[in-house]
């Protein structure tokens, strides 16, 4: 398997297994485009696990962060891991903010739709989750510059966004059923495809 493959793979796994979670809820349990966004939301977590995995076994002799010079590289990791997490966990919560007050009702879309039971969506990103921690783990470490670990993730973010505002907006304005939940999965796939790329060494 080539080097940018076996780098790219732990992300091909997580598109492929959300899509399929995605398509099960929908097809299986009834879920319609609420409980997609709210699922990719929480992917946002995963997401910043992932890239926290990344950080703390990240490669720290090209920083350009570490002005000093003679920070340790688990002081620096450290560092990244706390400065990551609260900056990203910002960005999600905010984010999230916004999600949920589309599921809602009182942003942008009318509440015309039963209540949303969030269990399923839980435990079915609880499954996510742990399938792409497996397989961050499992993959042959790569040793990712720490600069890069940390600032990948927000282009998958990118991708998420994108998704969601787009696919909304379709079904929104055209008045697509609640199947239209199929759109939005496949429009997710397309968008993180498009804009996952495999980090460099």
């Amino acid at each position: 398997m080539s080097q940018p493959l076996l780098k790219a793979l732990p992300r091909i796994i997580a598109i492929i297994i959300s899509l399929a979670v995605s398509l099960g809820g929908i097809l299986l349990l009834g879920w319609d485009w609420r409980q997609i966004i709210v699922l990719y939301w929480l992917t946002n977590v995963t997401v910043g696990v992932t890239a926290l995995i990344d950080i703390s076994r990240s490669d720290t002799s090209t920083s350009k962060y570490n002005m000093f010079g003679n920070i340790s590289p688990a002081l620096l990791r450290t560092l990244f891991c706390v400065f990551f997490t609260a900056h990203y966990g910002m960005f999600t919560l905010v984010h999230g903010v916004f999600v949920f007050l589309i599921v809602s009702g009182n942003f942008f879309t009318p509440a015309e739709h039963a209540p949303i039971e969030y269990g399923p969506i839980f435990v079915s990103w609880l499954l996510m989750l742990l399938a792409m921690v497996i397989a961050r783990w499992s993959t042959p470490q790569t040793r990712l510059p720490i600069d890069t670990a940390m600032m990948g993730p927000y282009r998958r973010i990118l991708a998420l966004q994108l998704s969601i505002i787009f696919g909304v907006w379709v079904i929104v304005i055209f008045h697509l059923p609640s199947g239209a939940a199929i759109l939005l999965a496949l429009l997710n796939t397309f968008f993180e495809l498009r804009y996952t790329r495999p980090s460099p060494q």
